[in-house]
């Protein structure tokens, strides 16, 4: 792709939450949680496990530094045991973990991932003190206290947010983000607004 146009940017995908079963890269199951589960039931990492932490951020400087990369891309990083601001989202290790990664990075690579969300109190934007970009998905998410509607308009003050801070927006188009159906050829798709018994293409 960068032959055919040299702005192509390639990043690295490195999970902060979950492993996904990449083989050969040095994985010991100490780093995993027992009998916890994330995304896609997969394995959830022992972020207290100072070896895990320690492993996931040397294998995530290493892919940022192959010539083939353009940064890296850190998804799912939102430490869940401060749900309800029961802690500092900024000092858990999950959180010293993936800056680690960011500031550890080559300059010359982008740092972008799942950050700027609107589910929780403040929107992590601290992250974009050394962020260069937020990837934003499920952005009718809210804290519990707002309707999906706002948690869409909280997403777009976030990314307009950022947009000022000169930081890379990246808006996933999925039907998450406004409530509807999944791109899945077992859905019958509605033919027009207003059809009853069907998944609406978009968001009515």
């Amino acid at each position: 792709k960068k032959r055919k146009d040299p702005r192509h940017k390639t990043m690295y995908y490195w999970n902060a939450e979950s492993f996904w079963g990449t083989s050969g890269i040095g994985i010991e199951q100490s780093y995993l949680s027992v009998g916890t589960v994330g995304t896609g039931g997969r394995k959830l990492y022992n972020h207290s496990n100072p070896d895990m932490r320690a492993w996931w951020l040397a294998h995530g400087l290493e892919m940022s530094q192959q010539a083939s990369s353009d940064g890296v891309f850190t998804d799912n990083t939102i430490s869940r045991e401060c749900d309800n601001q029961v802690c500092n989202l900024e000092t858990t290790d999950k959180s010293i973990m993936v800056r680690s990664l960011a500031e550890g990075a080559p300059d010359d690579v982008l740092d972008i991932g799942n950050y700027l969300r609107q589910m929780i109190d403040g929107g992590n934007r601290f992250r974009m003190a050394y962020a260069d970009g937020s990837y934003f998905e499920n952005t009718h998410f809210s804290p519990g206290n707002q309707n999906d509607l706002e948690g869409i308009l909280v997403s777009m003050q976030l990314a307009r947010e950022a947009s000022w801070k000169k930081k890379v927006v990246m808006w996933t188009g999925s039907r998450r983000n406004c409530g509807c159906g999944f791109n899945n050829p077992a859905f019958k798709f509605c033919r027009y607004v207003g059809e009853k018994d069907c998944t609406p293409q978009y968001c009515e």
